[in-house]
């Protein structure tokens, strides 16, 4: 159970709002839950779909770093809940990002961040037909590079997909007819 009411979007449990005061002072109830315990939901019960995705990494891109600080009931608590960069590699490899099918239609299918990359990369664009585009806004963004996701695929990356699957590499680039710059 922790004080601050933000973590019920992720599942928590929080203590009520006429008790909070209480529960912060005299019970020592934390604001925040620890970064295992948010590893472990990730794991286990990642955001079923973009919009709760997008709430989700907002709260935790402002559990990235330093001390956290929040005022309750005008009183400041300091709180560090620092994500350890064991827990951060971890994350990387995690299916927990919701991306939707190309079709639109169809399942949602989770992804770790480091399969993801973070753009606003048209549909069209012939990157976006080989690798996984996602973008929750700069806040949520922010969450996802720190768990592995990069602005863009490198040469390396384009090359390995370019080896696994020379057909298709071939297919979504027009052949012949049409010749595109990487």
């Amino acid at each position: 159970m922790f004080a601050n009411p933000e973590w019920l979007e992720l599942g928590f449990a929080i203590v009520a709002t006429h008790l909070r005061e209480h529960a912060v002072t005299r019970l020592k109830i934390a604001n925040h839950p620890p970064t295992h315990a948010i590893v472990n939901l990730l794991e286990r019960n990642p955001p079923s779909d973009v919009t709760a995705a997008r709430t989700w990494f907002e709260i935790l891109s402002g559990r990235m770093a330093g001390e956290v600080v929040t005022v309750l009931l005008d009183k400041p608590l300091t709180q560090s809940i620092d994500f350890q960069p064991n827990e951060l590699r971890k994350l990387s490899a995690v299916p927990f990002v919701p991306t939707k099918p190309a079709s639109e239609k169809g399942p949602i299918k989770h992804l770790p961040p480091n399969q993801c990359y973070l753009s606003g990369v048209s549909s069209k664009d012939f990157h976006s037909k080989l690798f996984v585009f996602v973008d929750f806004g700069d806040r949520a963004n922010n969450f996802l590079k720190a768990c592995g996701s990069k602005p863009e695929p490198s040469v390396e990356e384009i090359t390995q997909i370019l080896l696994n699957d020379p057909r298709r590499f071939y297919e979504l680039s027009g052949g012949r007819e049409r010749q595109v710059l990487l």
